[in-house]
């Protein structure tokens, strides 16, 4: 079963809700499905908090699925433009709960099982990229340097 297939019912469910609340115009036929796709398999992040005013994970991911898949820009960004508007309603709240599922599938279940420089970061939500921090960024996050120490001023 390829990647597309996954979670291909909560993808047509996403752009049942989007194919609701969108004005009219605001997507070609038969976009919407795949600009769903796209928009999900582009966050980077669990959870981009749009309730809360934290918009900027939306809007990167819409930017990166509009680079992808540059024929559906149009209809990416008006999903982007629908869930910022409305951030608590159906389109937004599934987006935001099937992006987490995505990840997880995507990344997690996948690279995380593959990769394992380091297994401790495999945790969830973390970063394999970023392997560690020196001793001194250590002690400054924790409170006991201040950050002209790490600097040698």
């Amino acid at each position: 079963m390829g990647g597309e297939h996954i979670l291909l019912a909560e993808v047509r469910r996403i752009a049942r809700a989007a194919r609701r609340c969108l004005p009219a115009g605001q997507s070609e036929p038969g976009q919407i499905e795949p600009a769903v796709a796209e928009l999900l398999a582009s966050f980077s992040v669990y959870r981009s908090y749009l309730a809360d005013d934290e918009a900027d994970a939306l809007q990167t991911a819409a930017a990166e699925a509009s680079r992808r898949a540059p024929g559906l820009a149009a209809t990416i960004g008006a999903l982007a433009r629908q869930m910022t508007a409305d951030p608590v309603g159906e389109l937004a709240e599934r987006v935001q709960q099937t992006a987490a599922m995505v990840m997880a599938k995507g990344v997690e279940d996948t690279v995380f099982y593959r990769y394992n420089r380091f297994i401790a970061l495999n945790e969830v939500g973390g970063d394999p990229g970023r392997f560690g921090v020196t001793p001194e960024e250590f002690h400054w996050r924790v409170g006991t340097l201040r950050p002209a120490t790490i600097h040698g001023r």
